[in-house]
């Protein structure tokens, strides 16, 4: 069995009414909201919740941290935890003072 010819849905016709009121509510929308007033992203996260990051390092670096590791109190995560998360605020910092 051959299935029926099939035509092509028609556009419906719009009103020019219908078209003109479509028209005036877009223009009477209210102007986006200024770039100062709108939240940053990362004040919508919660510190309660960890997100996993892939750093990939040339081995001397990697080796690099197992030796602080060894040597110090810190954890290889820990270390570079607390010197990226310093220098993310420090550029968030530099990057939102123009604003």
């Amino acid at each position: 069995m051959t299935e029926p010819f099939r035509r092509r849905p028609q556009p419906h016709a719009v009103s020019p009414a219908a078209l003109e009121a479509f028209l005036q509510g877009a223009e009477t929308l209210e102007s986006p909201t200024p770039p100062s007033a709108t939240p940053w992203p990362w004040e919508q996260g919660r510190a309660d919740v960890i997100k996993t990051y892939v750093l990939r390092l040339p081995e001397p670096y990697h080796m690099k941290l197992q030796y602080i590791a060894a040597h110090t109190p810190y954890s290889m995560q820990r270390f570079v935890q607390e010197i990226l998360t310093a220098a993310i605020d420090a550029k968030i910092a530099e990057l939102t003072d123009k604003r």
